[in-house]
């Protein structure tokens, strides 16, 4: 099963956004169904619709700031009902449909990015083709000593393409391999040179993959 890494690391001018959990010490706690209450009651403005459409998943994790909650929230499909749902390991579910995430905390704010339209996964015969056509920039380290992301788009054109993002496993104390999630559970990152690779791929024409380092080389 290939799930997205809670990621926590730095370099010169980093900085690496909380995405969906999976450390054998999770760091985490369980909210009370109160403190979702409240939690609902005060942090949701940024939602674009009512949490009644979505189906919401909620974690409390432990970090720089103390106790915060965590959250993703899936948007309901035809026929379904909203529902909350308290987990106690600290793993959130990887959005395969549209919805929105919390994203790192601003003093005491919570803050959602959500998906745009037109997300979609990649398949594992996309990603083996991507990543057999793929040419690294210099001085990089080999595909294998990196952990990879993928996510599925639509770019201003209407085509699908896929947005990929390498972070060197040893910088960033991680296990190398494929994560595929939504495109708002990409890692954040400024500046991480040739630690971090972007690359954006055409599934229909690989020839048009364009591949750079973070920052410059």
């Amino acid at each position: 099963m290939r799930r997205l890494i809670f990621l926590i690391g730095s370099l010169a001018a980093l900085s690496v956004a909380p995405s969906l959990a999976e450390t054998t010490n999770c760091n985490c706690w369980t909210p009370n169904k109160n403190q979702i209450a409240q939690f609902e009651k005060t942090s949701l403005n940024g939602l674009p619709t009512s949490p009644d459409h979505y189906t919401r998943y909620y974690v409390g994790r432990i970090g720089l700031r103390g106790r915060r909650i965590a959250a993703v929230f899936v948007t309901l499909g035809p026929g379904e009902k909203s529902s909350v749902n308290i987990l106690s390991d600290g793993k959130l579910p990887i959005l395969k449909a549209d919805g929105c995430v919390t994203q790192p905390w601003r003093g005491d704010n919570v803050y959602f990015h959500c998906t745009k339209p037109g997300g979609w996964l990649p398949t594992d015969d996309q990603i083996t083709q991507l990543e057999g056509n793929l040419i690294l920039p210099p001085r990089t380290l080999p595909l294998s000593a990196y952990a990879r992301y993928y996510a599925g788009v639509t770019d201003n054109s209407g085509k699908k393409v896929i947005k990929a993002e390498f972070l060197g496993a040893k910088a960033f104390s991680l296990q190398p391999g494929i994560y595929i999630a939504s495109d708002v559970e990409l890692p954040l990152i400024m500046d991480g040179r040739c630690a971090v690779i972007l690359a954006t791929y055409d599934p229909q024409n690989p020839a048009m993959t364009r591949v750079s380092c973070q920052g410059g080389l």
